[in-house]
């Protein structure tokens, strides 16, 4: 009679009452013990016996003053199985995260000549969130507290010579914090001069266009309570052809950057959407299309002129908007508000869509066509250093070089125009060359494209909002994004 047909018996003697010297009775225990299920985890109870007996069972036995058993039940091919001794292996899983699910598989550090048979193990009883298949050698679970936790396998591994050689596998396990679970949400000093909201967003719709942008303080400002730098401003109008996006990115650095940036925003949005749809905003177009006809010194110079009234004055007002906020009384310097700028205004027409720009500091202003091309609006200004650029000031009008960042363009086609700033680029973009790669925006536009089309504005608006905590290792900062997608 097998091992399987007896425990089914004893089962049947035990709990179930039934008696078991019928010959029905060890019938129907014999057919019992054919199913292939039953044989299986009789088969691991009886490995997991035997480990047990080799651990533990024969001291107990000796202590017990009782016969010794007899050769049949206490031989289990002792001489032959267990007379090597136990071996102890190193066995490894891959590092885990807390908090996120994880199914890995158990592997020895060092090779075994044979197959490992799983017996029993210590210690994941203590562990909360872990399940281990000791048949597959897995562990699978999701652990919430990072540190190292110790599991002891005991398994027989089954050596080419039919003989099996005890096992005892020391697993360390190491679960690591989730970084995003280290970083603090301190809100920003209400009472301090300039405060701002930790995060803005806004929106526009018409029936050519949405306009969608948002600005949120990075985690590096979060974890220390500090403010958001950067700001933005959007404006279109029904009552105007000219739709208008600006980002701006103040210098961390400076104390009152965040107040430069909100300022100069503003003002060159402002200024820009004035003077673009009065006179010299009518002629900008017919200007640009006869310079592109024939680049005559007359053609250019009165192109330069449009620029001068128009967008050169938007950047120029935005600089005086910031001297406006330094107070010496209070010992501030035009230096502590620096801050980048980055602003665009597209303007529908029947041969496509017509895009004017303004660019200085890094970051990214784009015309994008979906799947098709991206074309930049200027070029990032990179500094010696890496988080090192270029900041609004003086200079640029002085030397003339402001005209140097102005970008004026006509494209057939244009899904939408896109500003951001490096919170946004530097995490997206590995480097400033990827800013043109279609293929990278495309992926991104994936992710913004659900935001602008979402019927109920406001909820697109606060999800583009949720979106910006995305997560990023290695960039952490404010990050602000302006989009205008062109309705079909």
């Amino acid at each position: 009679m097998d091992n399987c047909t007896k425990t089914i018996l004893h089962l049947l003697d035990k709990s179930a009452g039934y008696d078991t010297s019928s010959p029905q009775a060890q019938r129907l225990a014999k057919k019992l013990s054919q199913n292939e299920t039953l044989q299986h985890y009789a088969n691991g109870l009886e490995s997991a016996l035997l480990c047990e007996l080799e651990q533990v069972g024969t001291k107990m036995l000796k202590r017990s003053g009782k016969k010794k058993l007899k050769s049949q039940q206490i031989n289990r091919k002792r001489n032959k199985d267990f007379n090597l001794p136990v071996l102890e292996v190193k066995m490894r899983v891959p590092n885990l995260m807390s908090g996120q699910d994880f199914q890995e598989q158990i592997t020895p550090l060092e090779e075994l000549n044979g197959e490992l048979e799983f017996c029993h193990a210590k210690g994941h009883e203590n562990i909360q969130g872990i399940i281990l298949d000791g048949l597959n050698f897995q562990i699978t679970g999701n652990i919430s507290e990072a540190g190292d936790y110790n599991l002891e396998l005991y398994c027989l591994l089954l050596l080419p010579s039919g003989e099996k050689q005890r096992v005892l596998g020391r697993l360390k396990i190491t679960v690591i914090a989730d970084p995003r679970s280290l970083w603090k949400n301190l809100p920003s000093d209400a009472s301090e001069r300039f405060h701002k909201p930790d995060s803005h967003s806004d929106s526009y719709e018409d029936n050519r266009v949405v306009i969608m942008a948002s600005s949120v303080r990075g985690r590096s400002h979060a974890h220390k309570g500090i403010h958001r730098d950067d700001d933005f401003k959007i404006s279109g109008s029904p009552n105007s052809d000219w739709n208008i996006l600006c980002v701006a990115d103040g210098a961390g650095s400076c104390k009152y950057s965040r107040r430069g940036a909100e300022v100069a925003a503003s003002r060159a949005t402002r200024t820009l959407r004035e003077t673009l749809n009065g006179h010299y905003g009518e002629e900008l177009e017919t200007a640009y299309d006869e310079y592109l006809a024939d680049k005559s010194d007359v053609n250019g110079r009165r192109l330069q002129e449009i620029f001068q009234h128009t967008i050169v004055k938007a950047v120029y007002d935005a600089a005086k908007a910031i001297y406006e906020e330094v107070n010496k009384d209070e010992g501030d310097k035009f230096k502590d508000f620096s801050t980048t700028l980055l602003i665009a205004a597209h303007k529908p027409t029947e041969e496509g869509h017509f895009v004017l720009a303004f660019w200085i500091g890094d970051g990214g202003a784009v015309i994008y066509d979906k799947g098709n091309q991206v074309k930049l609006l200027g070029e990032p200004d990179s500094g010696e250093f890496a988080g090192q650029t270029r900041f609004l000031d003086n200079k640029i009008f002085e030397d003339s070089s402001v005209y140097h960042r102005v970008s004026i363009t006509k494209v057939e086609s244009m899904t939408a125009l896109i500003l951001a700033t490096d919170g946004i680029t530097d995490a997206r973009f590995e480097t400033e060359k990827q800013l043109t790669n279609i293929a990278l925006w495309d992926d991104l536009w994936l992710e913004l494209e659900g935001f602008v089309t979402e019927p109920d504005l406001k909820k697109g608006e606060a999800q583009l909002t949720q979106w910006m905590d995305f997560w990023s290792p290695g960039n952490h900062d404010d990050r602000s994004i302006a989009v205008c997608w062109v309705k079909e």
